[in-house]
């Protein structure tokens, strides 16, 4: 079947928007963008998002543990974090080391806005797909049904025109 460059365009929209609707994250819906390519035997769409974190935040992760003497910290609420006035970081060397003090350290701690933890367990993920397939799905089948039709319509009428004369 042969796609026209506007027809493919509303593809890659459509895959982008259901992506998009079915993510909780405004971060990635943000820097979501979809392509195309033709392949050898189909077409793919593809949609991107460039936060390294993202496949983490789609799969979820198993529990981590930190060695003997280490600790992993956190602000328990990301508005309180100043590292991230920017914005998130898109790549992992983005992220920035946060030096406190120990006044700091104490201070956040007992306000209740850092967390302290040498193990956390398995992270449940977000599984934004599923629900972009699930909504997909239904879409693309009847938009290729259509476009399957248009085409051997296209096909046929000039031949029923001929044996019409």
């Amino acid at each position: 079947m042969i796609f026209t460059a506007e027809f493919i365009e509303v593809i890659k929209g459509k895959a982008l928007e259901f992506t998009k609707t079915s993510t909780p994250s405004t971060t990635l819906k943000k820097a979501m963008t979809a392509s195309y390519r033709k392949l050898p035997r189909g077409h793919q769409i593809i949609v991107h998002i460039p936060h390294y974190w993202a496949e983490y935040y789609h799969d979820g992760s198993g529990p981590v543990s930190m060695p003997k003497g280490r600790y992993m910290v956190w602000f328990r609420n990301p508005k309180d974090d100043p590292r991230l006035k920017g914005g998130y970081p898109v790549k992992s060397t983005d992220v920035k080391r946060l030096k406190l003090t120990r006044e700091q350290f104490t201070r956040y701690i007992k306000e209740g806005k850092l967390i302290v933890r040498q193990h956390v367990g398995r992270r449940k993920g977000a599984f934004f797909t599923r629900g972009a397939y699930r909504l997909w799905g239904p879409w693309i089948r009847r938009e290729l049904r259509e476009a399957a039709l248009r085409e051997i319509r296209n096909i046929f009428e000039p031949l029923r025109k001929i044996r019409e004369i």
